[in-house]
């Protein structure tokens, strides 16, 4: 079995991905979204329970998707549509302590939040730089899809937004098959 099998995803993530797609984006999208994902991964989608973890492979999927199904497979709106959905599901109390915090401070607590919401493959590093800070992601064989990148970048570019008036300077610095590197740039 590849390693990234091993890794699995909370289901939290399914919960609010289901819940923005409908509210967003209509029942239609949704059901075209589920319909993509293999047959036995389906009920992640349309039956998920916060608590629960599922396989890697029914993100991989998911994220497949809803680059297809919302984005037309176009890289910057899928970015967009990832952020929208990381706001959406930031509860209120979160959004609050986020908006009176520093972007270096949240981007102090990547890990962690790294660590919530998936278990297996893969770690986060955070170093701070001159101009900003850089995010570091190690052995997690799914970088060479580009959909993980932008699902990356999309997250972090909603916590950024939460916690910042400016819009964030972020991009790839660098990636592989296993590894990432995010660069953040703070006024």
């Amino acid at each position: 079995m590849e390693q990234s099998e091993a890794s699995e995803v909370k289901g939290l993530w399914f919960v609010t991905a289901k819940d923005y797609i409908l509210e967003h984006h209509g029942s239609h999208a949704f059901d075209q979204i589920v319909w993509r994902l293999d047959k036995p991964l389906r009920p992640v989608l349309t039956d998920c329970l916060t608590s629960e973890w599922y396989p890697e492979i029914a993100l991989s999927e998911a994220l497949a998707g809803m680059s297809a199904v919302l984005a037309r497979g176009v890289e910057p709106r899928f970015r967009e549509i990832i952020a929208e959905c990381t706001t959406f599901g930031v509860n209120r109390f979160f959004r609050a302590l986020l908006g009176v915090t520093s972007p270096r401070f949240v981007m102090r607590r990547v890990p962690a939040m790294w660590k919530h919401v998936r278990r297996g493959a893969g770690r986060v590093e955070v170093c701070d730089t001159p101009s900003g800070t850089l995010v570091r992601y190690r052995d997690f064989p799914r970088f060479y899809d580009p959909n993980y990148r932008t699902l990356t970048l999309g997250s972090l570019t909603a916590l950024l937004r939460i916690c910042s008036s400016d819009e964030p300077k972020i991009g790839i610095k660098s990636y592989d098959a296993s590894s990432l590197d995010v660069e953040i740039v703070h006024d």
